[in-house]
């Protein structure tokens, strides 16, 4: 699987949706990189248990800032 870099294209100008966002492909990246080494159910459910619950907090969060 491929990883995924955060670049200034990604920007939405906000910088804590900005951060949310870095977060985001950090868990993206780490489950990958599970997935690469063959990791077990365990830790790759772990990673997709934190990007769930992420993914949620920040979409609150987000409707805040627009």
């Amino acid at each position: 699987m491929s990883f995924y870099q955060w670049t200034t294209e990604l920007s939405v100008g906000v910088k804590a949706s900005d951060d949310d966002h870095k977060r985001l492909i950090d868990l993206i990246n780490q489950l990958c990189e599970g997935l690469n080494r063959g990791q077990g159910k365990e830790i790759v459910g772990k990673i997709l248990d934190e990007l769930e619950s992420y993914t949620r907090y920040h979409f609150a969060r987000e409707e805040e800032f627009f």
